[in-house]
């Protein structure tokens, strides 16, 4: 059951291992043919674009707006400069005027005294100040046909931008972004996915199906043996009193034939409940009251009682090794009694018997000797007899 349940937990590992790399594997051909979808309509949206947009219209536009600012630069420091000089013209006028008001009272326009020379000084004043406003007449015509002009430069700079949908440097790209917008867009359509192969690949494994069936019958077997083993073990169960109660007799009568031969003259006999119930000349005793010698031969008594009961139901064991059975509690006329027993037991049902002791009293109670040795870790046959 346990090797059933390791075998079907590897196998259910191995499906659901299976299954993730499937689903992973779906997972990167359904990315990758979106995301080819995607580029694949954001290149065809750019050619769209790309094919509506009039290239040499919109280079002559840009030339145009060139010129413009260039010529709208230069009316704008042309004003400049007509400004400031009409500032200073203004300013001139002024000071002539002022200095007129001055000499025509016969003053110095500086330091307020008398001035002798005024007519002289008044004429060129007013050389002065004619001169000026002419010149403030031509001034102020000029700089009204320069605003004229940067307000016209101004308003063709804003009606050409207008008409301008592609900035300059994303113009002259254009002709190479089409080209490779052209190139990319069959690259990709031609393309195959590549997380195919391996889709295919993982959907051609052929995984062996799991079979709960065996695990059943045998988790289902072993609860049946689990519950056959509670009615053979329970003290209460009726199978285990049963079956003790028709065996127990065949135990009992075994058991105190060996200690007879033994030479034991307690009487042992097992209950139902399978406990030992010893007694001498009617006086009950525990185990543990008994001597050593006692313990020894009731031990042996009753392994060989058991194994009796278990040829009664079963078949004969031909076979019985005893490992220094006999060394222990034991005294010389003990090991005597229970040597004898031993032989007419295996002469009477033909046993291979094989004992194993360290006692000197046995060397010529049994048919063969075997003597070994242990030396350095190693069992060495030093002698057969």
């Amino acid at each position: 059951l346990r090797q059933q349940k390791e075998r079907i937990k590897m196998m259910e590992q191995e499906s659901d291992r299976h299954k993730i790399q499937l689903e992973s594997a779906k997972r990167r051909v359904i990315e990758y043919d979106q995301t080819t979808a995607t580029e694949i309509e954001q290149l065809r949206k750019k050619l769209n674009r790309m094919q509506t947009i009039d290239v040499e219209g919109q280079q002559e536009l840009h030339e145009e707006l060139i010129e413009n600012i260039v010529t709208l630069g230069e009316a704008e420091s042309q004003l400049e400069k007509l400004l400031e000089e009409h500032k200073d013209t203004t300013t001139n006028l002024n000071q002539a005027k002022k200095e007129l008001t001055h000499l025509e009272d016969e003053k110095c326009p500086y330091c307020k005294q008398k001035y002798a020379d005024t007519g002289k000084k008044i004429r060129e004043t007013k050389k002065v100040i004619e001169d000026s406003n002419n010149n403030l007449q031509q001034l102020n015509k000029s700089i009204t046909e320069t605003e004229t002009l940067v307000m016209d430069g101004r308003a063709d700079q804003k009606e050409i931008e207008d008409q301008i949908t592609v900035q300059k440097d994303e113009l002259d790209a254009l002709e190479g972004r089409k080209s490779e917008y052209e190139r990319r867009l069959v690259e990709l359509e031609q393309n195959v996915n590549p997380y195919l192969e391996p889709l295919d690949e993982l959907e051609e494994v052929s995984l062996e199906s799991i079979d709960y069936d065996k695990i059943n019958s045998l988790t289902e077997r072993v609860e049946h043996m689990k519950f056959l083993y509670k009615l053979l073990t329970k003290k209460d169960s009726f199978v285990r009193k049963v079956l003790l109660n028709k065996n127990l007799p065949f135990l009992n009568q075994r058991l105190q034939k060996y200690l007879t031969d033994l030479g034991l003259l307690h009487q042992v006999e097992f209950t139902h409940e399978m406990t030992a119930n010893i007694t001498q000349f009617g006086r009950q005793m525990d185990f543990g009251n008994l001597s050593a010698g006692q313990r020894a031969r009731v031990n042996i008594a009753l392994s060989f009682a058991f194994r009796d009961v278990l040829q009664n139901l079963h078949e004969r064991i031909n076979i019985c090794m005893l490992d220094e059975v006999l060394d222990v509690g034991l005294d010389g006329p003990g090991v005597t009694a229970a040597a004898r027993m031993l032989k007419r037991k295996a002469r009477a049902e033909k046993l291979s018997l094989y004992i194993i002791s360290h006692r000197d009293e046995i060397d010529s109670a049994f048919d063969y000797t075997m003597i070994v040795q242990l030396s350095n870790g190693f069992s060495t046959i030093m002698e057969e007899k």
